[in-house]
């Protein structure tokens, strides 16, 4: 596999995560390929896959942590981690 085309599908799947560390606190990281655990405690995650050119669609998966119990929180941190993943998409 060429060097271009092994960038290309690196670039398809972006992660991120919302994560809590020992002392209760929030953070947010990206995830990339084959990196061990950076986080603690997930909250949540958010993946991206690209898939407009082959398919013609771009595919978001949110995943809330089964520790967040509130309604409320589990609304909170999905819609931080899919806001955290625009702002990054709209700034990059």
């Amino acid at each position: 596999m060429t060097k271009l085309l092994l960038l290309h599908l690196l670039l398809l799947v972006l992660c991120y995560g919302l994560c809590e560390n020992q002392y209760g606190q929030m953070y947010y990281y990206k995830e990339y390929e084959g990196q061990e655990n950076v986080c603690e405690k997930d909250v949540a995650k958010v993946k991206y896959s690209n898939r407009i050119n082959e398919t013609g669609w771009a595919f978001v998966e949110v995943e809330v942590s089964g520790r967040v119990n509130e309604p409320y929180q589990q609304g909170y941190a999905a819609g931080y981690v899919e806001g955290m993943l625009l702002f990054t998409q709209s700034n990059a």
